[in-house]
């Protein structure tokens, strides 16, 4: 749990952290989800690539080691001490509340390897992976985002030989000992466009008639129960704020509503490359639309209602709307 000076050396880390590298152009992590997927939709469609697998790193945060950072990062050992490494931070865990619903805090050693909250430890991450060294293998494209790699290719076999290269070459990335996953042991993971597979959020299948590019089942879970929760909990507060002739009560609804509103934009936004977004819009909107009507809720005063916390945004280099 970082506090606002902690998180502020771990910003300057990463800001002088991002100045001493540039990304490998295999690494859409500054570009985005939606970039990703774009360009895999490309290579199908436009150049023809036909077979697909997927690699990880396994425990990606926790397999980097002090002194390989040390030796490796262009940063003073210091600055990778306390702050890639947060070593001097009292990591805190709770243990279950005492009869009388008190909790008792314990305090134990930092984890393995680089914090999972940390501001700079996603550049660390990425700058690493972009020393990524592998042999080219012709009719092949490699598309990384964090410590997801896709590897497209012409034929399975071309697809299979880049794959052990990439495996090798993750093996040897800088700051730590990282190994991948799925390993050799588990054999037929190249597969066909033809049939669905799931990249960053979203599941892809190649079509006769195109590419099919769909949110998958966890997202649109997480986006319908956000939706029922909140299109529930604005319906309470603006009921309530009728009954009771309270403006101060209806401004808090019509500004929830505002929030949830801009979720939806950004949720939309952020899946602007699925083939059937525009079905997705219409729906979303419509729920949206259905309860402003419902509680007389009109362009004049959802203005009045804006500000600064009533507004969420898409950022590229995020797999969902933040």
């Amino acid at each position: 749990d970082f506090g606002p000076v902690a998180r502020g050396a771990q910003r300057m880390v990463a800001v002088l952290l991002q100045m001493a590298y540039t990304p490998a152009p295999f690494q859409y992590n500054r570009l985005g989800v939606r970039e990703a997927i774009t360009k895999a939709v490309w290579l199908i469609t436009e150049e023809g690539y036909t077979h697909v697998t997927e690699l990880d790193i396994t425990s990606h945060y926790p397999s980097f080691l002090m002194e390989e950072l040390v030796k490796a990062l262009p940063l003073p050992k210091s600055a990778i001490l306390q702050i890639v490494a947060a070593s001097s931070a009292q990591w805190q865990t709770n243990n279950l509340p005492t009869p009388l619903g008190h909790h008792n805090h314990l305090f134990h050693t930092p984890p393995l390897g680089i914090p999972q909250g940390s501001a700079a430890s996603t550049i660390v991450a990425e700058w690493s992976v972009s020393k990524l060294k592998m042999i080219t293998v012709i009719d092949t494209v490699l598309i990384n985002y964090a410590d997801n790699f896709f590897l497209f290719g012409k034929c399975n076999d071309s697809v299979a030989f880049a794959l052990e290269a990439l495996r090798l070459g993750i093996a040897k990335l800088p700051g730590g000992v990282f190994n991948s996953h799925p390993d050799k042991s588990q054999p037929d993971i190249v597969q066909s466009v033809t049939t669905p597979f799931r990249m960053l959020g979203c599941h892809i299948v190649k079509m006769k008639d195109g590419v099919d590019v769909s949110p998958t089942e966890t997202n649109l879970q997480k986006l319908n129960g956000r939706m029922a929760i909140k299109l529930q909990e604005i319906q309470a507060t603006l009921l309530q704020a009728n009954k009771l002739s309270d403006s101060k009560l209806r401004f808090e609804g019509v500004q929830e509503f505002l929030r949830l509103q801009s979720y939806v934009n950004s949720w939309l936004e952020a899946f602007s490359m699925c083939t059937d977004i525009e079905v997705f819009r219409s729906d979303l909107h419509y729920q949206l639309d259905e309860l402003a009507y419902i509680f007389g809720i009109e362009k004049g005063e959802l203005e009045k209602a804006k500000d600064s916390s009533t507004e969420c945004h898409y950022y590229p280099s995020s797999a969902i709307a933040t």
